[in-house]
């Protein structure tokens, strides 16, 4: 088996589930993914980092300064004979690039569609051996904005399994009873936009009180969304999973109608063609290039505009009242994920990827860690102080152009 590394921090969210299904996937066509670690785990639960050393070829890579993870990243990709490193914005392994061992091929992976992301990934482009984007977005922004050169640039979207795979998980048919809507992802409000979740609730649920929303997941506005929710007397339509496993994920998009995606932007949005596959209709922001590459709008999805919870709570209402259609754009979306989703279809495009690697000449690296950039390692400081309503309303106008 051929090695890759991916850097990448234990946890839950977009990054972790992309690893996992690709680290599944890769193995049919000889290639084994290991995670690599470089960031800091005191404030991990010890279960997560647990599982990922002892289920997801996890590697915690130690060291008390940037400088000592790089070298620890280094002698790693070296002692496993890595045939490439796989990089999604970390701070550390960007830092590293340059003093990487010349066998390893250097494939950056764009996440988002924001600045800050973008010049990580290109920031050592002379040394980089392939760009993956998993969006028309990031693909247009990484040729026209980055001037990334066209035969390194691969548009590779995400894939997942089949969540409808095997007899215990049966489809869901629409046409009478409960509605039950899905919010799956972290609970913040920067750029996922979960506050606007009982507004939308609030105003649907004004004609008709049978629905149901499920969310799933946690983060840093848990608590806010929870208040927001009881301060609307909305508790009633709510319920709370928490974060769960991949099998218990299925089991309860199999009890769903829709899944709400209220982003003020994303990269990409795995719980969209995670909806897709269950047989759920993904009701989302239109995000140029991203949401609407993904959803055909009035066909295997819906789209709404970013930010207006009285757009997403007239197109439930819609939906809710016609049954009929909801149903048929349902079976549309399941369709739209065989014929582009699948994590087998991923896996095949990184594969046939890697293998072109495999026939160039590698890139010369391995400088020095005198010249190591350390000021590359830090986190802009101001970020943390812009309010998140100034960042969403900055991202409502910017991510809709």
């Amino acid at each position: 088996m051929r090695k890759i590394g991916y850097v990448i921090a234990p946890g839950i969210g977009g990054t972790s589930t992309f690893f996992d299904v690709l680290r599944r996937s890769l193995t049919k066509f000889g290639w084994e993914l290991y995670g690599l670690c470089t960031k800091p785990i005191d404030g991990l639960e010890p279960t997560v980092v647990r599982d990922f050393v002892r289920f997801h070829n996890g590697v915690i890579i130690e060291g008390d300064s940037p400088v000592r993870k790089s070298e620890g990243l280094i002698e790693i990709c070296k002692r496993m004979e890595l045939f490439g490193l796989l990089l999604t914005d970390d701070r550390i392994g960007t830092a590293t690039i340059p003093h990487l061992p010349d066998h390893v091929r250097v494939i950056a992976r764009s996440s988002g569609i924001k600045p800050i992301g973008y010049k990580l990934d290109v920031y050592y482009k002379s040394f980089v051996e392939a760009f993956v984007a998993t969006s028309l977005r990031q693909q247009r922004d990484l040729e026209n904005r980055y001037r990334v050169e066209k035969e390194k640039l691969w548009l590779i979207p995400h894939g997942v399994e089949d969540f409808l795979a095997g007899p215990e998980i049966k489809y869901r048919r629409s046409d009478q009873g409960l509605l039950n809507l899905a919010y799956v992802g972290r609970l913040i409000d920067r750029g996922k936009g979960v506050l606007l979740l009982p507004k939308i609730l609030k105003e649907t649920v004004k004609i008709n009180e049978n629905i149901q929303l499920h969310i799933v997941g946690s983060g840093i506005d848990e608590q806010k969304l929870k208040k927001e929710i009881q301060k609307n007397s909305l508790d009633r339509f709510c319920i709370f999973h928490g974060n769960k496993s991949r099998q218990e994920l299925r089991n309860i998009l199999a009890l769903c109608d829709i899944l709400l995606v209220p982003s003020y932007y994303e990269g990409f949005g795995i719980s969209i063609i995670e909806a897709m596959s269950s047989g759920i209709l993904p009701l989302a922001s239109k995000i140029r290039d991203v949401t609407d590459w993904i959803i055909k709008d009035g066909f295997s999805g819906i789209l709404c505009k970013i930010g207006d919870t009285i757009d997403f709570a007239n197109k439930i209402k819609y939906l809710n009242k016609n049954r009929g259609i909801l149903e048929e754009m349902k079976l549309n979306a399941r369709e739209e994920f065989l014929a582009r989703f699948t994590d087998a279809q991923m896996a095949a495009k990184y594969h046939k990827m890697l293998t072109a690697l495999e026939g160039k000449q590698y890139l010369k690296k391995e400088k020095g860690l005198s010249q190591f950039n350390s000021s590359l390692c830090r986190i802009p400081s101001y970020r943390k102080y812009v309010p998140n309503r100034i960042v969403n309303l900055y991202s409502k106008l910017q991510f809709r152009k």
